[in-house]
């Protein structure tokens, strides 16, 4: 991913605080005994000119660098070093991912093996559909009702986030082969908060961030893979990679998270039928080139 940096230079502002400039004119602040170094500042512009999303994990680690934060300079920099080269990692292995999956889907296509198979699978519904419809439809058109219909159902099952991956991910009719779903960008809200803050999730990376408590570090960072085990976490997202940043300020640490996914449809096997319907459905659809795989990328900061 090749894209323009939205940040404009970090500019230090003497009264009071470290204001960055966001392409949107909205400033995220830190206390004024950070200062942003030019060697960090130079990192943090190729890793959004890589990744825009990486912007949204800066700018919620900045915002908790408050006066109370006990932090050295040097400290400083160093964690914002480590949290974009962990959501660096996180990224690259994402759009790896998803470069891999859409191959697949493009030489299952022209193979033609998986639609001719799937297309026989359909064909009950095919000649059910042509006898009721007054113009016939092809085994596309009917698997693509079908996953709209599917949709319907996941959200109405309540799985509202894992509808709307499954929408995003649909390709409009009569799209070229060569369209591809934008990044799906979850910041601060409702979602976000519900997949950082999930027990899962932070009971496997707690050990770890106990032992840079104990150690002393008021500042640092933690990357890693994960798989979500229940809820909707589990249902919309697959492996997530993850950074988190830990700052320390009066009242505890604040926590900065970046969690990154690859929505693809393999056949995973979930406890519900109705989701395991729905995700084994993607799978065939996608191998119709109806579908297609993207990455998500969720950013959230508890203060």
């Amino acid at each position: 991913m090749s894209n323009k940096s939205k940040f404009s230079k970090y500019a230090v502002v003497a009264i009071t605080s470290i204001s960055i400039l966001l392409s949107n004119k909205t400033e995220v602040n830190a206390a004024e005994q950070f200062n942003i170094e030019q060697s960090t500042q130079e990192k943090i512009d190729a890793a959004i000119e890589k990744n825009p999303a990486i912007e949204n994990y800066v700018e919620n680690i900045v915002s908790t660098y408050t006066e109370d934060n006990t932090a050295t300079n040097e400290e400083f920099n160093k964690n914002l070093v480590n949290s974009v080269e962990g959501a660096l990692e996180a990224t690259q292995k994402t759009e790896q991912d998803v470069e891999m999956l859409n191959q697949k889907v493009d030489l299952e296509m022209q193979n033609g093996e998986q639609a001719n198979q799937f297309s026989k699978s359909l064909e009950t519904d095919f000649q059910s559909e042509t006898r009721a419809a007054a113009i016939p439809r092809t085994p596309i058109e009917v698997a693509r009702a079908n996953w709209q219909a599917g949709i319907a159902a996941v959200s109405l099952y309540g799985h509202k986030q894992t509808a709307s991956y499954m929408q995003h991910a649909t390709v409009p009719a009569n799209a070229s082969s060569s369209w591809r779903p934008k990044d799906y960008i979850s910041h601060n809200d409702a979602w976000a908060k519900r997949v950082a803050l999930d027990d899962g999730l932070n009971g496997h990376f707690a050990y770890r961030a106990q032992q840079n408590i104990a150690a002393g570090k008021s500042n640092f960072t933690i990357k890693d893979s994960y798989a979500y085990t229940n809820g909707e976490p589990y249902t919309a997202l697959n492996i997530v990679n993850y950074s988190i940043t830990f700052t320390k300020g009066s009242n505890g640490y604040k926590t900065s998270y970046f969690i990154s996914d690859t929505y693809d449809f393999e056949w995973n096997k979930y406890n519900n039928i109705l989701v395991d319907f729905a995700n084994n459905y993607a799978h065939q659809m996608q191998q119709l080139g109806q579908i297609r795989p993207y990455e998500i990328y969720i950013s959230y900061v508890m203060q």
